[in-house]
């Protein structure tokens, strides 16, 4: 990306919006080339290390590119000479939220498996199948939670903030 052509752009798309809107109408379309800026920045983003292991890079990136559309008139080139970093910004923070989403989802799914009734679901007399049907999926859903710890367990601790009554 030519972060210049690209700051460009954003100056010359943000003069189209002050006119339309002083003339009342509709805020015009975004570029080809900003969009396509944006499509980038997200693509290339979700390969760094931090997010290339998850199944759902599709969705992140669309979020990404989303947001940026969304907050593209909120770029201030009197403020930041370089859009790149900001909509980079943008774009790690609608990964993160759509990671958060994903988990959240992901727990409910385990909840509902280890609550749920293997019995009901599988039509078989065989009682010793059932208990080793209903065996691995808890084992597969105790995996998993492990994994989801390990996960979490490498964010640093935080400090506890002094209390204004110590």
């Amino acid at each position: 990306i030519d972060n210049d052509k690209f700051l460009g752009e954003l100056i010359e798309y943000k003069a189209r919006c002050k006119e339309a809107e002083e003339k009342g109408e509709t805020p015009p379309a975004l570029s080809n080339y900003i969009g396509q800026c944006f499509l980038k920045i997200a693509e290339r983003f979700s390969n760094h290390h931090y997010f290339i292991g998850y199944s759902y890079k599709d969705e992140m990136i669309s979020d990404a590119v989303e947001n940026c559309v969304m907050v593209v008139r909120n770029f201030d080139p009197e403020i930041s000479k370089n859009p790149f970093a900001y909509f980079t910004q943008i774009t790690y923070f609608a990964f993160r939220r759509r990671i958060i989403r994903e988990r959240k989802q992901q727990e409910i799914k385990y909840k509902i498996i280890e609550d749920i009734d293997i019995a009901a679901v599988v039509d078989s007399d065989d009682e010793e199948m059932m208990r080793y049907l209903a065996e691995n999926v808890r084992k597969q859903v105790d995996n998993d939670e492990k994994v989801s710890y390990t996960i979490n367990s490498r964010k640093k601790p935080r400090k506890a903030k002094p209390s204004l009554f110590d």
